[in-house]
């Protein structure tokens, strides 16, 4: 499967890079270079709609990915905009009009996703006319789950800033895998053998999940 990868906030990659600069993550000043440029990929709802445009250009250019793993701020990105491809209504019930019916096909051609430790959750982008610029924040209890895909959501037990369980429950119950690890705002590493194990086990099986569909 050919993934697609996302940053966390205030650091950078040679994958999907945020545009938007931010100061360096502090927990990254060991490792990173002060004089590297450090990004992020939104700050409000107007700021989230260019970084959704952007990605829409850039799927249809070098897509399609399969899946899409995704850590801290880019977690919360790319969960945003998997649910926002899906979702036409606002919590009236109306249906969105323009071009939120008329997003690329490349939006939804993510088959599964990885999220780890997301933090802010998933809101709705507004709609044209709808309720305000910022759009709202989504909860599973009034929204449901609007994200259809397989998805494994990963987060520490101990992270403070990560808003994870409650991006987790907006997943389809259905074909969605959890592991809570005992770290914190992290991904898994060398000091943590058993969570990398789990944390590998967990997407196998939503990557498995993902090609029997």
């Amino acid at each position: 499967m050919r993934f697609l990868c996302f940053h966390g906030e205030g650091t950078n990659s040679k994958f999907v890079e945020g545009c938007m600069p931010m100061p360096m993550w502090p927990d990254i000043r060991e490792a990173a270079d002060a004089d590297d440029g450090f990004f992020g990929y939104f700050t409000s709802g107007a700021s989230y709609t260019t970084a959704a445009r952007q990605l829409d250009a850039y799927l249809a250019a070098e897509g399609p990915f399969d899946g899409v793993l995704a850590f801290s701020m880019g977690a919360a990105f790319v969960s945003t905009y998997i649910a926002n491809a899906y979702m036409y209504h606002d919590r009236a019930g109306h249906e969105y009009a323009g071009e939120h019916q008329q997003r690329p096909e490349a939006a939804r051609a993510f088959k599964c996703a990885v999220f780890l430790s997301p933090v802010g959750g998933v809101f709705a982008e507004a709609a044209p006319g709808g309720q305000g610029d910022e759009g709202w924040l989504l909860d599973a209890d009034v929204d449901g789950e609007v994200i259809p895909i397989p998805t494994a959501n990963i987060w520490g037990s101990n992270d403070r800033l990560c808003n994870a369980e409650a991006v987790s429950r907006l997943c389809a119950s259905g074909v969605r895998e959890v592991y809570v690890h005992e770290g914190v705002h992290e991904v898994p590493g060398a000091r943590m053998p058993d969570a990398v194990k789990a944390s590998v086990r967990v997407i196998r099986r939503v990557v498995a999940t993902a090609s029997r569909q």
